[in-house]
C-alpha cells in the first residue's frame, strides 16, 4: 500500500489514533483521524510526511516533519483517487482559466 507513494506528492492520510492504557499497560485504538500531507520517506517501519494540514486541529506546519509508525496508517489517497478524476471546478475558476486560453 505505502510502497507506491510518490515523493512530495500530496495525500489524504487516514490514521489510527493510538493511546496507551496505563491500567492494562498496553496501547489501544481510540478512533481514526484524517490529515493532508506531502509524503517524504518510508524508513524501516516509520512513514515521514511534511507540510501537514490537519482537520481536527486546524494547523498548517510547512517546515515540520511528522513521523508515524507504518502500521498506524489505514490508507493514503490522492485527490484524484478520491474523486475518480472527476473534480467539479467552480464557475469562477473555469472562467478565469478560459480567459487565459
Amino acid at each position: 500500500m505505502l510502497h507506491n507513494l510518490v515523493l512530495n506528492k500530496r495525500y489524504f492520510v487516514y490514521q489510527y489514533i493510538i493511546k496507551f492504557n496505563h491500567l492494562l499497560d498496553k496501547n489501544y485504538c481510540d478512533g481514526e483521524r484524517v490529515f493532508r500531507a506531502n509524503y517524504v520517506n518510508l524508513l524501516n517501519k516509520t512513514v515521514m510526511f511534511n507540510a501537514v494540514m490537519s482537520t481536527d486541529i486546524v494547523k498548517y506546519e510547512r517546515e515540520n516533519q511528522y513521523s508515524i509508525p507504518y502500521n498506524w496508517i489505514i490508507k493514503c489517497q490522492t485527490l484524484d483517487e478520491i474523486t475518480h478524476k472527476q473534480i467539479p471546478l467552480p464557475r469562477e475558476i473555469v472562467d478565469t482559466i478560459d480567459s487565459y486560453l
